[in-house]
């Protein structure tokens, strides 16, 4: 395995380990790059490291799409499993019959019966179950005003966790356990109450990429920029690529390779950033030309009197700039003037 380049996929796969629910926040309708370091939406990287980790089955849930990524026959057995256990009857996964395909929110369920459900597999079997709550955030209201019915969701919640069967055996230690994961887009929306000083659970919070991840993701695409600058590995473009980029996720990576492919002309990294950020926009300095820069002395002396040494300064700085002596003024990464003028009123 590959060292990883998220900063947050090691501990994620620490935690899924050892807790019984963990709450990922933060950036999570990302990009981000898995332990082989492809490319994926960070929903897919979390799926695949559960199941790489040997979760039986990872089963995604929203309250708008209902249960994913498992078969209507699996997600039926995981609902039964609990009461069969209870009479000490068994039930195989393992059929390949028709209508086990994995279906994709075609199962319509409410929260009280989707967490029901992970109660009975929690508390009753050593089932190795991953349940994942998607965009949870939109689950709970107002966390001062929850409804009784939401305070019934968080006691089932709290119950299946607390009361969850516990594994006894060395072996066992170091292999998978149920688990329920909440993805909260942004900051947790989750009652406080229900996790803080709570050692069933564990808070990651995935960053913006930091500038490895950029840099990868980079030259992931490498073959299909449309720029005029050379992002090879080692190169100072590729250097200043990553620094433009700071703040930005890995899809708005992905969406600068569809700006500059659709450019007439190869554009420079400099200017396809300042496009994608802040759009089309002229500079003054490009206004100038030469038929404006040989009128400018005349210009300013028709509109400021007594200021020859002012004026004769103005003048210089604007031929500068025109004609590239300052050196910096054509440089797209200049972050200095062009010239610093300190004018005052002088009172009669």
């Amino acid at each position: 395995m590959n060292e990883y380049i998220n900063t947050w996929l090691e501990n994620f796969e620490r935690q899924s380990m050892i807790r019984r629910a963990l709450i990922i926040s933060g950036n999570i309708i990302d990009l981000g790059f898995n332990r082989y370091n492809k490319l994926m939406p960070i929903n897919r990287i979390i799926e695949e490291s559960l199941k790489e980790q040997g979760f039986e089955q990872v089963v995604f849930y929203s309250r708008l799409n209902g249960i994913s990524g498992v078969s209507f026959q699996e997600w039926e057995g995981l609902n039964r499993l609990g009461m069969q256990a209870e009479v000490g009857e068994a039930y195989d996964f393992d059929d390949d019959s028709e209508g086990n395909e994995v279906i994709s929110g075609c199962i319509p369920i409410q929260p009280q019966d989707f967490f029901a459900t992970v109660e009975q597999v929690m508390t009753k079997t050593q089932k190795k179950a991953a349940f994942i709550v998607d965009w949870s955030n939109y689950l709970f209201g107002q966390i001062n005003a929850l409804s009784e019915t939401e305070r019934a969701w968080l006691q089932q919640i709290a119950t299946g966790l607390r009361d969850a069967e516990q594994t006894t055996t060395a072996e066992a230690m170091g292999q998978p356990q149920s688990l329920l994961v909440f993805l909260c887009s942004g900051n947790t929306a989750l009652p406080p109450s229900v996790y803080l000083n709570n050692p069933l659970f564990a808070e990651i919070t995935i960053p913006l990429p930091n500038i490895s991840e950029r840099e990868a993701a980079i030259l992931a695409r490498q073959t299909q920029w449309k720029v005029s600058d050379n992002l090879s590995v080692g190169s100072q473009s590729l250097a200043d690529f990553v620094t433009l980029t700071d703040t930005l996720t890995l899809r708005d990576i992905d969406n600068l390779v569809r700006l500059s492919r659709q450019q007439q002309t190869l554009i420079n990294i400099h200017n396809l950033v300042s496009l994608y950020r802040y759009g089309k926009r002229q500079s003054p300095w490009e206004k100038l030309n030469y038929q404006r820069l040989k009128d400018a002395q005349i210009t300013l002396q028709r509109r400021v009197k007594g200021q020859e040494l002012a004026i004769g300064a103005v003048n210089k700085i604007l031929i500068r700039a025109y004609t590239g002596l300052s050196g910096l003024q054509h440089s797209v990464k200049a972050r200095t003037p062009k010239g610093a003028l300190f004018l005052l009123d002088r009172q009669a």
